[in-house]
């Protein structure tokens, strides 16, 4: 019983930290997405997806 209650700690917590590092956007549009892309933000292809670390940065355009 202990030991199926570490193996359950460890995962959610290996789960957490890789959720952590691979933190996604949804972009739903795919004109915007491609904008995205011609600016650097994005790279193809065409998933609905942005790497919100990439984006993070922006105040205003």
């Amino acid at each position: 019983m202990k030991i199926n209650i570490l193996i359950y700690t460890i995962s959610i917590l290996l789960i957490t930290v890789l959720n952590s590092f691979s933190q996604n956007t949804y972009v739903p549009d795919d004109n915007f997405e491609k904008a995205l892309i011609e600016l650097g933000y994005d790279s193809w292809p065409l998933n609905d997806l942005i790497p919100t670390a990439n984006i993070s940065s922006i105040k205003n355009y």
